[in-house]
């Protein structure tokens, strides 16, 4: 089972991208759990570690901490994620890196050469030379910026390591390949992969490793650097560039490779773009067709030469909308699940803003269950066994799961979401399993099997 459950318990994790103001309210936790959610992307942010060079700010730390603890409290996982868009607001987005570090830099042309303000949008940050000189000198330790790093996330583990809520830590969202403007052999994902990312997530989780062994580390290639595949003589140019996981081969069972799905063709960078109207029948078989398929292909053979687990940790960018299916946004959405239930591939969607409104001013919350509905279908979160296939059918809303028992690991555990199931669910089970609903539980199913033979479990609405 290529997913992050051969590190953690076995298991399907299903969520969505960390949104501050709904971690602050037992109503509201407990709400994202009973649609099934058990996973959360918390942001984990540098600047904030680290306000000061040689400083790790205790105070954020434990904030973050208190609310992973509530959270696991209602069932929710959290992974950490040092995110970053375009580095620092010195190159006009926010301090995802801390402004004291980027200020140590010296560009050879001032931001944002070659190009000229103001830029017509914000990723176009990524392609003035500052930014490129900015990622090198982090990776090659230029000005002490990966020590600083690995210092960040090595206080990180200090506090968390010993807490079970906690799935893992994402070293660093979407990272950029370096200095293209003085090497653009770089822009080729598998030699920025070999010749900077590797190095550096080496360092930095050696530093995590100090402290703690025993927590997952995610790490993530170039956003292009799983689309084509990872084996055979083209992989150190179009492939990840990765030979082993950050730390070496005994750190496998321990780590996972974190990767982003959005099919250019359809949703371009914007949140909203694309998500109404009807999927046009050659954007449809660009996505599902053609591009999707190559990625989750390469994520599959990156795992296979590396090792590890794989989880796709964003993906969407999209609002669907459950009541009218034939929308662009919810077309997309659903071939994206369906097609992580087909790899037994778990998720967390970019990003849950889209799918909540939220007053400021009265703290009100009122999820748009149109496009949470679209999220929200049962999985098997606990499986006492080997997974073989799992499926959901958004017109009838049936699902199935098969897999290998083993006897010894005791029950499987279904969750089934009211939000889908309003009016009740019929469950119809292998004859060599025993289903009940779980004590204490309406939503979840435990299946407990009686021999080693194939079993299946099938649901649908009452």
């Amino acid at each position: 089972m290529n997913d992050v459950q051969e590190a953690k318990d076995k298991g399907h994790f299903t969520g969505h991208n960390f949104l501050p103001h709904l971690t602050m309210e037992d109503g509201v936790q407990d709400q994202v759990a009973s649609w099934g959610f058990n996973v959360i992307r918390m942001p984990m942010m540098w600047s904030a570690i680290q306000p000061a060079q040689g400083q790790v700010d205790a105070a954020y730390l434990l904030a973050i901490r208190n609310t992973t603890q509530q959270l696991g409290s209602k069932g929710i996982y959290s992974f950490l994620d040092m995110h970053q868009d375009v580095m620092s607001s010195a190159f006009g987005s926010y301090d995802g890196v801390p402004r004291w570090l980027i200020n140590l830099t010296i560009p050879r042309h001032p931001y944002p050469w070659p190009l000229k303000l103001p830029l017509s949008q914000w990723g176009f940050g990524y392609l003035t030379e500052a930014v490129g000189q900015a990622f090198q000198e982090l990776y090659q330790n230029t000005r002490g910026g990966r020590d600083a790093w690995a210092a960040a996330w090595k206080g990180v583990a200090q506090v968390f390591r010993s807490d079970s809520e906690i799935l893992g830590y994402e070293l660093l969202n979407e990272p950029f390949p370096g200095d293209i403007w003085s090497d653009p052999l770089l822009l080729l994902p598998g030699v920025a992969g070999s010749r900077n990312l590797m190095p550096a997530y080496d360092a930095v989780a050696g530093a995590i490793r100090e402290v703690d062994e025993e927590t997952i580390v995610m790490f993530e290639p170039l956003t292009w650097g799983m689309i084509f595949p990872d084996s055979g003589p083209a992989r150190k140019i179009a492939g990840a560039g990765f030979d082993a996981v950050p730390g070496g081969a005994e750190f496998k069972n321990r780590s996972a490779f974190a990767f982003h799905y959005y099919c250019w063709f359809a949703t371009g960078i914007s949140e909203q773009k694309g998500s109404t109207g009807p999927y046009k029948p050659l954007q449809k078989a660009e996505c599902d067709r053609a591009f999707g398929p190559l990625v989750f292909d390469s994520v599959e053979d990156t795992i296979d030469q590396i090792g590890g687990a794989s989880i796709l940790t964003e993906f969407g960018a999209m609002v669907p909308n459950a009541t009218n299916r034939t929308e662009l946004g919810t077309e997309e959405m659903e071939w994206v699940l369906n097609e992580a239930d087909k790899r037994f591939q778990s998720w967390t969607y970019w990003d849950m803003i889209s799918l909540f409104s939220y007053n400021v001013s009265t703290q009100a919350h009122m999820g748009k269950m149109d496009g949470v509905k679209t999220f929200v279908r049962p999985y098997a979160q606990a499986i006492a066994g080997e997974p073989q296939s799992t499926a959901f059918d958004y017109a009838s809303d049936m699902f199935s799961f098969t897999f290998a028992p083993v006897l010894e690991l005791g029950a499987s555990e279904v969750i089934v979401p009211q939000l889908r199931y309003p009016t009740g669910f019929v469950y119809d089970c292998s004859e060599n399993l025993k289903c009940d609903l779980c004590p204490g539980r309406f939503d979840l199913l435990c299946a407990v099997a009686s021999s080693t033979s194939t079993a299946t479990i099938r649901i649908h609405p009452k």
